[in-house]
């Protein structure tokens, strides 16, 4: 590869612009089958289909750019988020992330720490506490707590008081 061609600028495949014109166009709690997008991409969009790569790349772009959002129906096709589908979803995270934590924690405390290079203890000890902290807030009686205050106030609570909420007794 020579260096102009590595300079050129990145070109999104005509695929995945096609996808994100249809998709673009969708309003919350609309629906298309994967064999809907298949036409549009000229191959199989669905779930290990040749081009189901493409759809990937077109709902990101698509979240990233206008908020739109899909979900997944299954053995069908895909639908687009409400806002209420978001929160929904959003909700699901924090257990997934703390479960997460749990997992990277316990592959952390079972090396051999004495084997380790001052750079790797260190990157160790972080990122043990980091997942600790992750763990800890994210579990149920905590977001539990943090949505008390929320109600109470009736809004976003800034980083810091949630990290004093997580601190006080």
């Amino acid at each position: 590869m020579t260096t102009d061609e590595k300079n050129q600028k990145f070109q999104m495949s005509i695929e995945t612009q096609e996808l994100i014109r249809v998709l673009g166009k969708m309003s919350p709690e609309d629906e298309v089958t994967y064999q809907d997008l298949s036409v549009v991409a000229m191959g199989d969009c669905s779930p290990g289909g040749e081009k189901n790569s493409f759809l990937h790349s077109a709902r990101r772009i698509i979240a990233r750019d206008k908020g739109i959002e899909f979900e997944s129906v299954p053995n069908v096709g895909i639908k687009c988020m409400t806002d209420a589908d978001k929160v929904r979803r959003s909700g699901r995270v924090i257990p997934l992330m703390a479960r997460k934590a749990k997992r990277c924690m316990s592959s952390l405390i079972s090396v051999d720490y004495e084997k380790l290079s001052n750079d790797e203890k260190v990157r160790h000890n972080a990122t043990l506490s980091i997942m600790n902290v992750v763990k800890t807030i994210g579990s149920a009686d905590k977001v539990e707590k943090v949505k008390m205050l929320v109600q109470k106030t009736q809004s976003r609570l800034e980083l810091s008081e949630t990290i004093k909420s997580f601190t006080s007794i």
